[in-house]
């Protein structure tokens, strides 16, 4: 991995840094591919005191990481804050229907019940 990732993660996961810094750093981490890249965006969208726009942030690049993947995490799916998921399916819906379609059957949902 790429000096880039790997200081975009340090300042996502510094709670004393900007939440601005931190929302910005979760949205672009979702160009980059790589563990330590999900690792460190799942910590955040899969933690309930992860504020619930940060969260959203994570969740998103997540799911760009995962569509350019062809396939997500599933552990780390069902751990998702609510938020995270909303935004994960959402993103999954728009750039790859049958992971979402796949996460979906995982989670017992309907995707059609989840598009709203």
């Amino acid at each position: 991995m790429g000096e880039q990732p790997r200081g975009l993660i340090q300042v996502l996961l510094d709670a004393g840094a900007e939440f601005g810094d931190r929302h910005d750093v979760a949205m672009d981490l979702g160009e980059f591919d790589g563990a330590e890249v999900e690792a460190a965006l799942a910590l955040s969208a899969c933690d309930t005191s992860t504020d619930p726009d940060l969260a959203d942030a994570c969740g998103e690049s997540l799911a760009e990481v995962w569509c350019r993947k062809g396939h997500f995490e599933q552990d780390v799916l069902t751990r998702l804050t609510p938020e995270a998921l909303h935004i994960a399916l959402g993103t999954m819906r728009a750039h790859d229907p049958r992971l979402a379609a796949e996460a979906d059957g995982i989670l017992g949902r309907g995707g059609d019940a989840e598009k709203s």
